[in-house]
């Protein structure tokens, strides 16, 4: 096994720990729907997981040619995954939890959600520096999606107390997510 077929084995694993977390709170929210209604924000946060997962797995196999195994890319790739395994283990309430809708708890939990949505962007911002040195910021569009608004969205929904604003915030980070998986 070479070390990309060792680090891209991890990663799989990771992300899908992630994937499965968000797929199984989506199927419990579809069982409990009787008492706790689905919420918006809750979804497009769980879209965003699923397409950034998605993301992550198609911007590593295309970096195949240049990825070496090494302890900075394992501990790189457990920031990148880690915080996704995280929000989507936290992301929906508990079944006995009993809360009218999943956006109430959403909004309970908004700071701790994401802070760790931050973590993956500054990692891999931070890594792209350091291998790529500047060269990667020549392009402003792109890193207006990639960097800018994953930064700022996250940081301004910490304090943002209206789930509209939240919803919105959501909404245009799965827009950005889609964008770059189709350049």
């Amino acid at each position: 096994m070479d070390g990309f077929s060792f680090l891209f084995s991890l990663y799989s694993l990771l992300l899908g720990l992630a994937v499965a977390h968000v797929i199984t709170g989506f199927a419990d929210s579809w069982v409990d729907r009787a008492s706790t209604a689905p919420g918006t924000s809750t979804i497009l946060l769980g879209l965003l997981i699923l397409l950034r997962a998605a993301g992550q797995w198609t911007s590593f196999w295309e970096g195949r040619d240049s990825l070496t195994m090494d302890p900075w890319m394992v501990l790189i790739c457990l920031g990148m995954a880690l915080p996704y395994i995280f929000i989507g283990r936290v992301m929906f309430p508990r079944v006995d939890a009993r809360y009218a809708c999943a956006d109430d708890y959403y909004m309970e939990n908004r700071r701790a959600l994401m802070t760790a949505l931050l973590i993956p962007t500054c990692i891999s911002f931070a890594s792209n520096i350091v291998v790529q040195d500047v060269a990667f910021l020549q392009a402003p569009l792109f890193i207006t999606v990639k960097y800018v608004l994953p930064l700022a969205i996250p940081l301004a929904l910490i304090f943002a107390g209206r789930p509209l604003w939240h919803r919105a915030g959501l909404g245009v980070l799965t827009i950005c997510a889609v964008a770059l998986m189709f350049p």
